[in-house]
């Protein structure tokens, strides 16, 4: 839930902690006044106890291997070997899963 918390709204939901030190009250005063689906109480704890350790309201960075980035030069390059040839598709420099990603979202069949 928290990913999905603007950050105005999280710095609403850490000033009421602040206020009340109560995370049932936030949760609450905010069903009263947004009318919205309220965060778990893990949410609430988590936002104050994130802002002290980080001094931000912002999401962890993601861990792992990081994505490669789906730039228009690889497009171009899948879909015109992929076309001719689809054994040379290997010989492209481009990790499988990357590969198979551009073909997806290129609408091209495997066979």
């Amino acid at each position: 839930m928290v990913g999905n918390l603007s950050e105005e709204h999280r710095r609403w939901i850490l000033k009421t902690y602040w206020k009340y030190e109560n995370a049932e009250a936030v949760r609450r005063i905010q069903e009263n006044e947004f009318h919205l689906p309220t965060p778990s109480l893990f949410t609430i704890y988590h936002i104050p106890d994130r802002f002290e350790t980080t001094n931000s309201f912002a999401n962890e960075l993601e861990h792992g291997r990081p994505r490669m980035t789906l730039i228009q030069d690889n497009e171009m390059k899948v879909a015109l070997i992929f076309v001719n040839s689809r054994k040379k598709s290997g010989k492209l420099g481009i990790p499988r899963i990357s590969l198979q990603r551009l073909i997806y979202q290129l609408h091209l069949k495997p066979y």
